[in-house]
């Protein structure tokens, strides 16, 4: 899918933006509409795999999150939006096989005041090992600075894991940043059916959603190594231990 620049670039500059054109509307409708009925189940959702306010009200907009939707709803895997960031990863590791590591989806209410502060995913690797991998950064809409579009420091997977400073959510959820001169920074607008991928030692963030809409967002991350496939041979597992999780919380309410 991929020119010789584009994997070039992506080498060089540790991410790789397409604007459009690589998902149709109803691939991503697809998707979309499996995630949806995971908001709707919420509440019966392990509580691992929520954070965030689910709830968004005009009066207190909130950023909501799912981390591995494709554990809650295995069927996602199947669709066209996976498998074509499967060749992307696949292409851009030189390697036939890859593997799903890790979802992650976010709903940014218009207005919301969090930003995703300049990190290293590497920063969050629970083994401390390195990886070899390619993380996908998927728009359900047109996005922009207003929205809070990915934004990439070029070149800085180049040089080592920087010390990130720790704090915690109110909900919980662990934030790690870096102060970084944004002067370099670069910011990837996309229109539907586009996205930008990156390395796992990449500076990146986003800003702020001011705009009038509900900025969707899925991210996946694929990658090879033993972590990787070990998680991928217990992914059944997984699925099973989260539903189990989800049957108990409907029989309690």
């Amino acid at each position: 899918m991929l020119t010789e620049r584009q994997i070039t670039g992506f080498a060089n500059d540790g991410f790789l933006a397409i604007d459009e054109g690589v998902f149709t509307s109803s691939e991503l409708a697809a998707v979309q509409a499996r995630i949806d009925r995971l908001y709707e189940d919420r509440l019966h959702l392990p509580r691992r795999r929520t954070k965030g306010a689910l709830e968004v009200s005009a009066s207190a907009p909130q950023l909501s999150e799912i981390l591995g939707a494709t554990v809650l709803d295995p069927e996602l895997m199947t669709l066209a939006v996976v498998q074509r960031c499967r060749q992307i990863a696949a292409e851009l590791l030189a390697r036939r096989q890859v593997w799903l590591h890790f979802d992650h989806v976010f709903y940014k209410a218009s207005g919301n005041s969090s930003t995703v502060p300049w990190h290293q995913d590497s920063a969050y690797s629970v083994t401390g090992m390195t990886s070899k991998a390619v993380h996908f950064w998927i728009p359900f809409q047109d996005v922009d600075q207003s929205s809070g579009c990915m934004k990439y420091l070029p070149g800085s997977h180049l040089t080592g894991l920087q010390q990130h400073a720790v704090r915690v959510r109110e909900d919980g959820l662990v934030f790690r940043s870096v102060e970084i001169d944004e002067a370099e920074a670069v910011a990837c607008p996309l229109h539907v059916g586009g996205l930008v991928c990156h390395a796992p030692m990449t500076m990146h963030g986003s800003g702020l959603n001011t705009g009038g809409a509900m900025r969707r967002a899925w991210v996946l991350q694929f990658g090879i190594g033993p972590w990787v496939a070990l998680r991928h041979i217990g992914r059944p597992l997984l699925t099973a231990g989260a539903r189990l999780q989800m049957a108990a919380g409907r029989t309690r309410s």
